[in-house]
């Protein structure tokens, strides 16, 4: 029987607050590593680190889910993360975590929370903390639609999911062309750039959603899905492109967010 000595270490990264915290996937990633040499323990990292990756789901957490398919490993010991909130902000997925978990014999490790499930303890506190951490993300999450939906009526900004081949920038998130692109058979080609012909070709006449983006895709351009991955372009992608005319132009749509 292999040697319990692997401990799948995961970090995810947050809304930041200041510049400074920008590299929390690093931090969490050495104070995991760190641990593990502790304990004797080899340290296999896995994280979400492109953008915001809520907690709240284990949908969109590619790392994350690739974490959970080695746990049937016989070497691997447990789960680690730096505070039981980059794991998950569930109390649901949480509890059937420590489910599967328990079945296999295995730990879950939290640094900050001092958690360690091998202990009585760590077990009993961890379900505390768990409601804590969901009811902070629950307040959070009624804040911050509070305050986009007065944003976007009171104060004439678009919120919502940022349009393809833009970012957002500054305190104001106004949005800028996005300097991210995809390598396709070695030439670099910017998501802007991709932007610009799609509405070029368009503006010519005599071309639908479809040719658009047989267009795209034949001269290299490539579409930034929703996970941050580049992909070929098909028609929904093109037609959500074109009817986003109006927050590329620096209006505001009301009601529900494009």
């Amino acid at each position: 029987m292999a040697l319990r000595s692997v401990l799948l270490g995961y970090g995810r990264r947050s809304e930041v607050r200041n510049a400074t915290d920008e590299i929390n996937v690093e931090r969490q990633h050495s104070r995991l590593d760190a641990e593990a040499t502790r304990r004797g323990w080899m340290l296999e990292w896995y994280e979400d680190a492109e953008g915001h990756k809520s907690g709240r789901s284990e949908q969109g957490r590619p790392g994350w889910l690739t974490l959970r398919a080695q746990l049937d490993r016989a070497d691997v010991v447990g789960i680690g993360v730096e505070s039981l909130s980059r794991a998950t902000r569930s109390v649901r997925d949480l509890y059937n975590l420590l489910h599967e978990l328990e079945g296999r014999e295995k730990l879950l490790i939290s640094l900050k929370d001092q958690i360690d499930t091998s202990s009585a303890m760590g077990r009993a506190f961890v379900g505390f903390v768990a409601i804590m951490n969901q009811l902070e993300s629950d307040l959070a999450s009624e804040r911050m639609a509070a305050n986009i939906e007065y944003k976007r009526v009171e104060k004439g900004r678009h919120w919502g999911r940022t349009p393809f081949g833009c970012q957002r920038e500054g305190d104001d998130h106004i949005l800028v062309p996005s300097k991210e692109g995809a390598t396709v058979d070695g030439v670099w080609r910017g998501y802007h750039e991709a932007l610009q012909k799609c509405y070029e070709w368009f503006a010519q006449g005599g071309v639908g959603f479809s040719e658009l983006a047989d267009r795209l895709n034949d001269s290299g351009y490539r579409y930034r899905d929703r996970h941050g991955k580049p992909r070929r372009f098909n028609e929904q992608d093109v037609r959500r492109m074109i009817h986003s005319h109006p927050i590329y132009a620096g209006g505001v749509v009301l009601g529900e967010a494009i």
